[in-house]
């Protein structure tokens, strides 16, 4: 096959690639938004310890993220039945980095420990998802 015959399909990688790292980065800041704000007002106006502010406000952002990172940003087609446990198993592996991370950090206000542990967690996430938790073929 000449070299100009995989240029589209390649091509189509590439866009497809970029369109799941923009889509993936959009609906991650939208739910990392919503986490550290949930977080904060979690610590700062309850007083719920850090790592417990950490896990519910990451809890509660579960299912919307999942049903915006399956169809808009992998537009996945695996089963809900293999997807959604897959999900779960890299939002807790998210999670736990999440929390360990906000604990971890000690003299930084609240926004800036919980954006750092909300990075941490979004590029465990995005690993685990895009290599095996949407994947048909895995």
């Amino acid at each position: 096959m000449s070299p100009s015959r995989r240029q589209p399909s390649q091509a189509r990688t590439v866009t497809r690639s970029t369109h799941e790292f923009l889509m993936f980065v959009l609906i991650g800041a939208g739910a990392a938004g919503c986490y550290v704000l949930l977080a904060t007002l979690l610590d700062v106006f309850l007083g719920v310890p850090r790592a417990l502010a950490s896990a519910v406000a990451y809890g509660a952002m579960v299912l919307p993220a999942y049903a915006a990172q399956r169809f808009l940003t992998f537009r996945s087609t695996a089963s809900h039945l293999q997807a959604f446990p897959r999900y779960l198993t890299a939002q807790f592996a998210a999670l736990s980095v999440a929390s360990i991370v906000s604990a971890s950090i000690s003299g930084v206000v609240a926004p800036l420990t919980y954006g750092i542990a909300g990075a941490a967690g979004a590029l465990v996430s995005y690993c685990l998802l895009k290599f095996w938790g949407f994947s048909e073929r895995a």
